[in-house]
């Protein structure tokens, strides 16, 4: 007979900072977010785009907004979601996206354990989009 530890996995996340992938498996892995610092929006504010994978994000705790934009090279047309707790968000493949959690946010992320820089591409936003930002995140 096969001991538990064998047939189940439990992980008490009490810490850590930032993105920490806790469980990987067979192509994908679950990671944890913990926002432990005010989100600073200035010039250095880049959006990410996965090239071969789909991300979700469930908020659990906090108050998190998630920067959508059109575009295939460059953000384009900017949208922010308010995220609700406990909602999946699937942000898809190739999308242009920038999470920005408040201080004390925690959120549940899955996606590809490849996810890298490799397949993944940041790029920075214009002064105008910006601005926008800004207006959008009130």
């Amino acid at each position: 007979m096969k001991e538990l530890s064998e047939l189940f996995q439990e992980i008490d996340y009490q810490g850590g900072e930032g993105f920490n992938a806790l469980v990987r498996f067979e192509g994908w892995r679950i990671a944890m977010n913990r926002c432990v610092k005010e989100a600073v929006i200035g010039e250095n504010l880049k959006m990410g785009q996965h090239l071969c994978t789909d991300e979700v994000f469930v908020l659990l705790s906090g108050e998190a907004t998630m920067l959508i934009a059109d575009g295939d090279e460059q953000p384009e047309k900017l949208h922010a979601i308010k995220m609700v707790p406990h909602r999946l968000y699937n942000v898809r493949k190739g999308v242009f996206h920038q999470l920005i959690p408040q201080f004390g946010a925690h959120l549940l992320i899955v996606e590809n354990d490849n996810t890298s820089p490799e397949n993944s591409r940041n790029v920075g936003v214009s002064k105008q989009q910006l601005a926008e930002i800004i207006e959008l995140l009130g």
